[in-house]
């Protein structure tokens, strides 16, 4: 989040230096992310020491199928379509709230994600405590309906005060929707199963991301910033009953200890 809120101020200083500095810059970022994850404890170590489920999984034909089931968890990948429905707007926002602040001729480029990187740190340290005792359920319920309203802000956006709101609200229900919807998934897996969990969670999330962050560029180029923005509200609008038809498929009773549904 701290990424997010700092990254467009530093990337358009880097970038009156050149495409070239940006790009070499990043990467210089993926070298330093590639030498701290290969200073990483050896996960397979833990694995040998837990016989039969984990130790004797490999990528030959014949397991392939059991590497599957093991590693990925597929009723969380498609609860958490919910999230993607979310992260589509997430994507679009990282990509080109910027651009649509020069649009508007609102400076800082970077106010948006800049106050959307503070609401969500203020509101998971202020409060996100304090709904520990809620359970994550009913947190995440109206965390879902939230984001959409601070797109649809966004898409009538006319200065820096409703940018700034867009984000506020955007930013409000984005941050306590993240660690909610993470709590409710883990409440309902078994143990062995969280590795999975989490991985299917996160590939719905970064599909959201990735898809948005490329077809909000199409949708902008061809019917302008702001239908582009009201679309993503739309499609975060979903996720809500998305959210409440599929976890049928899931199940609604919490196998984790201390966590209430």
């Amino acid at each position: 989040i701290l990424g997010t809120g700092t990254a467009p101020s530093l990337g358009f200083w880097v970038y009156r230096d050149g495409w070239a500095a940006l790009c070499f810059e990043m990467a210089g970022l993926n070298i330093l992310m590639a030498v701290i994850a290969w200073m990483l404890p050896d996960d397979r170590r833990e694995a040998s020491r837990q016989p039969g489920r984990w130790a004797d999984l490999s990528l030959r034909p014949a397991n392939v199928h059991a590497f599957v089931r093991a590693h990925v968890e597929w009723r969380v990948f498609w609860l958490s379509i919910t999230t993607g429905a979310i992260t589509f707007g997430y994507g679009a926002l990282t990509s080109f709230s910027a651009l649509f602040a020069d649009e508007l001729g609102v400076a800082p480029r970077s106010l948006f994600l800049s106050v959307m990187a503070i609401a969500v740190i203020v509101g998971r340290l202020a409060i996100g405590r304090g709904l520990d005792s809620l359970g994550p359920r009913r947190v995440l319920l109206p965390c879902l309906v939230v984001p959409s309203i601070g797109l649809f802000v966004l898409a009538a956006a006319n200065g820096a005060w409703t940018i700034a709101a867009a984000a506020l609200i955007f930013g409000g229900g984005f941050g306590l929707m993240q660690p909610s919807y993470t709590s409710y998934v883990l409440a309902h897996v078994a143990p062995h199963q969280r590795g999975a969990a989490l991985g299917a969670l996160l590939a719905a999330f970064d599909t959201g991301i990735g898809s948005g962050a490329a077809l909000f560029g199409v949708m902008s180029q061809a019917f302008g910033s702001r239908v582009a923005f009201a679309a993503a509200g739309v499609l975060a609008a979903l996720s809500m009953p998305y959210f409440v038809l599929a976890e049928r498929r899931l199940g609604r009773r919490p196998i984790a200890y201390g966590i209430a549904a």
